[in-house]
């Protein structure tokens, strides 16, 4: 089918952003290949000018949308009440720039491939008066724990500006395998992306890549077990999880990095069968006020160290 003509106004969520992003965000069903297009033949206008594809909008601007070939696409899945529920009641602060959710372990932060849904799209459905909820930073799917959501442009361009700075403190709680040194206090590898075996991608070390650093902390000794507190640094993907792999003392019931005959051995049963990573903490200013948030530990941890 082929869409009208649109005319939309730019509104202060959008103030700054690039035209192509623009695009991408208004007709999400529409390839990113047609969209630039559009833009470079001209058809695409802004205050009735033809624009290139990284000129910025500003409040005010009124874009012009040429009709489009859009793909018939399935409805999107309904999402079930149970998570509705589950993600309403996780939330732990509310304010008129941002939420904090304790994110549940088993739902992936957005939608992608084999999952239908996700947090942001839970949130959005929850708050569809709210013109816009976007992700500040990610938990992969099996981490549980503080997630920020800004609600405005604004304060998602703020929170990612703190984080590339290192004024957003955030610590973790962690289960690991093995008997962790006391001294072994920081960690530091080059990681990049790629293959790890068994048809797996993920992250490894590396000469070529990117820097991380990871401060832990010995919180409790057990027979076979170590609690940790961790600290990032820098905020490269699966970070924790490689570090502790990596030093020999890899997280609980990671099934990419982890060691799986000693998680058989240890999660017996099936409602203590997860990753035991948590986002427990977050502090950080906005607006000159301090904001420390906690995410309490899932009760699945409590259980493991019985």
């Amino acid at each position: 089918m082929t869409s009208k003509v649109q005319y939309i106004e730019v509104t202060g969520n959008e103030d700054g952003q690039r035209v192509d992003n623009f695009l991408f965000k208004k007709l999400k069903n529409v390839p990113k290949s047609c969209l630039y297009k559009i833009i470079r033949k001209g058809e695409l206008r802004v205050n009735k000018k033809r624009v290139k594809v990284e000129t910025k909008l500003h409040i005010g601007d009124m874009v012009r949308i040429p009709p489009i070939k859009i793909e018939a696409v399935d409805a999107p899945r309904a999402i079930p009440d149970n998570w509705l529920d589950k993600i309403e009641k996780a939330i732990l602060l509310e304010h008129d720039d941002f939420l904090i959710l304790n994110k549940p372990a088993g739902i992936a932060v957005h939608s992608g491939t084999g999952d239908h849904f996700g947090v942001i799209e839970v949130l959005r459905t929850l708050f569809s008066h709210q013109p816009m909820l976007e992700l500040a930073h990610r938990l992969d799917k099996e981490t549980s724990g503080c997630l920020i959501i800004a609600k405005n442009r604004k304060a998602l361009l703020r929170f990612h500006d703190m984080f590339k700075q290192a004024r957003i403190d955030k610590k973790y709680r962690v289960l690991v395998h093995g008997h962790w040194p006391k001294q072994l206090k920081k960690v530091e590898m080059v990681l990049a992306r790629g293959a790890i075996g068994a048809g797996q991608r993920g992250v490894k070390t590396t000469e070529a890549g990117k820097f991380s650093r990871t401060y832990f902390k010995l919180i409790k000794q057990y027979d076979e077990i170590s609690e940790l507190e961790a600290s990032i640094e820098t905020g490269r993907m699966h970070q924790i999880r490689v570090h502790t792999a990596e030093s020999g003392y890899p997280v609980i019931g990671d099934n990419k990095y982890g060691d799986w005959e000693k998680d058989k051995a240890l999660l017996i049963k099936k409602s203590m069968r997860h990753m035991y990573l948590h986002a427990h903490e977050i502090n950080f200013e906005w607006t000159d006020q301090p904001h420390s948030v906690r995410a309490p530990l899932p009760v699945y941890f409590s259980l493991l160290v019985k």
